[in-house]
């Protein structure tokens, strides 16, 4: 593994942390410990706590076009997400931030 792998995978995994989707938070119990419901591990703070949907589509938006696009057409499947899911992901149809064309581009 090269070294720009290791770091896109630590990013991936920091990202996915910050949001509480980390496999490794919620087996190790450590989810109640770290306040990721209300933004206060990187992204935008908030009174109301984010929810997991909400988690899972800022995450993706997060991590670049290639999980924008899976999120995209994962909004569009009934048979694998729960409405409130696909609710979120349909976000990343209309609402996503735009990508610099230098990291598009490389």
């Amino acid at each position: 593994m090269t070294d720009h792998h290791a770091q896109r995978y630590r990013q991936i995994t920091e990202v996915l942390a910050r949001h509480g989707l980390g496999f490794g938070i919620g087996v190790a119990g450590l989810h109640r410990w770290l306040p990721v419901e209300t933004g206060l591990l990187g992204h935008e703070q908030r009174a109301e706590p984010y929810t997991s949907p909400e988690h899972l589509r800022l995450a993706l938006e997060q991590l670049g076009p290639v999980f924008v696009k899976f999120g995209q057409v994962l909004s569009t499947r009934a048979d694998l997400l729960p409405e409130p899911y696909r609710q979120q992901l349909s976000l990343l149809q209309d609402s996503t931030p735009p990508v610099p064309a230098r990291i598009i581009w490389g």
